[in-house]
């Protein structure tokens, strides 16, 4: 069994659970496949073109309110020495990147140093020996220990105030690099572009051709043959990316505001 350390004992009040913890976003968090899987997913949830920032911080508000659940369904209680537990107590460890496990033993804890005590011995999932931690430890130092001010700091804000940056950065190279439509600095998967076929776009060149001058894309689309059903975000992407990619055609005005003219109209 570890040995109990008191010096190890949390007393700051603070949450230093893995989301909220830097280095684990410098260190441990990769794109792997399961987070490219939560990016289509989320993209088919939100349906609609997103910068890497938002889709990150949409990623992110997923990331903590599952941690939450998670959290919930496996714990009962959150760690606080001055408490009393039972064997059997289900207990979650914010101090220890939100780690949850099971009481297994309960004994008298010994140190002159301290009024009596207990000792509880918990069980954590792929360990092979409990942890002690103490309990009914009604020392002043623990007068600061606040786990509901804990479990209050793990939200969408803080954690993109810590990790959002990194995470950002890396949904845009994988965005950048991956089978992404882009326009305007916001994508969407290529999957999810609505067709804008040649006939379309050959609309689109008449309409340019007959008034001489750049038209948005809004007032190219009334006189197109596109899928009313689909969502009219997505359906203006899709026309601007296709616009884009098609030699005939140049953004005359910027990409927020998109002015469709021809190259030989210039």
């Amino acid at each position: 069994m570890q040995p109990l350390q008191f010096e190890n004992v949390n007393t700051e009040g603070t949450m230093s659970a893995h989301l909220l913890d830097r280095s684990y976003w410098e260190n441990e968090w990769s794109l792997t496949d399961e987070v490219k899987e939560a990016i289509l997913d989320l993209f088919l949830d939100v349906n609609r073109p997103m910068t890497p920032y938002y889709l990150a911080k949409q990623y992110l508000t997923r990331l903590v309110e599952t941690a939450k659940e998670e959290s919930a369904a496996v714990a009962q209680d959150v760690y606080n020495p001055t408490q009393a537990y039972a064997v059997g107590a289900r207990l979650l460890f914010p101090q220890l990147k939100g780690l949850a496990g099971e009481v297994v033993a309960v004994r008298e804890g010994h140190n002159p140093r301290y009024d009596p005590f207990k000792v509880i011995a918990v069980q954590f999932p792929n360990e092979d020996e409990p942890r002690e931690f103490v309990a009914e430890f009604n020392h002043p130092a623990m007068l600061n220990f606040d786990t509901a001010a804990n479990l209050a700091e793990l939200t969408p804000d803080a954690v993109l105030h810590v990790a959002g940056d990194i995470v950002e950065a890396a949904f845009a190279r994988y965005l950048e690099e991956g089978d992404f439509a882009e326009f305007g600095g916001r994508y969407l998967p290529e999957g999810m572009l609505v067709e804008v076929n040649l006939g379309n776009r050959n609309i689109a060149e008449a309409m340019i051709d007959v008034l001489g001058q750049p038209l948005p894309t809004s007032e190219l689309m009334k006189e197109m043959e596109l899928p009313k059903e689909t969502n009219k975000e997505v359906l203006t992407f899709s026309v601007n990316v296709a616009l884009a990619r098609d030699e005939r055609f140049y953004n005359a005005g910027d990409e927020k505001s998109p002015q469709w003219h021809l190259h030989r109209l210039k």
